[in-house]
């Protein structure tokens, strides 16, 4: 997969960008959402940790995830040389860049874990969508 041109790496980096400014207010309504006590009481007394990091993934996560492979659908059918692995790395260093701010605390593995969660899809959709052009570009027909 040929992504060595620095027009790839800027288009992908302004579009990762773009993507940041999208989830936004996307993590915002997922944010909203409300969860009834009763779905998860019998979870949050044994994992209380688990039980919001997967909270989180189904409510922020997986949205953002869907959001992800859109924009990146999108973007190839109209620029095909762009890099799925920088577009995400903005989204990655947004869910982060707050980890400085709680680490002193005692919550600091409490939100390492949460952002680990809403990172996840996103980052699950970006392997495989770089490995499928992988696999696609060398494949000898």
């Amino acid at each position: 997969m040929k992504n060595s041109s620095p027009i790839s790496y800027f288009v992908s980096l302004s579009f990762g960008l773009v993507f940041v400014l999208l989830a936004i207010p996307l993590i915002g309504m997922g944010s909203a959402i409300y969860v009834p006590p009763e779905l998860i009481d019998n979870i949050v007394i044994k994992f209380p940790v688990l039980t919001a990091g997967l909270v989180e993934f189904i409510t922020i996560g997986l949205p953002v995830g869907v959001l992800f492979f859109i924009m990146t659908y999108l973007l190839s059918r109209f620029y095909s040389e762009f890099n799925v692995i920088v577009m995400s790395a903005p989204f990655v260093i947004f869910m982060f860049s707050s980890l400085m701010n709680t680490w002193p605390s005692q919550d600091a593995g409490f939100f390492l874990l949460t952002a680990c969660f809403k990172s996840l899809p996103v980052l699950i959709v970006a392997i495989y969508l770089y490995r499928c052009r992988k696999i696609h570009t060398n494949a000898k027909w």
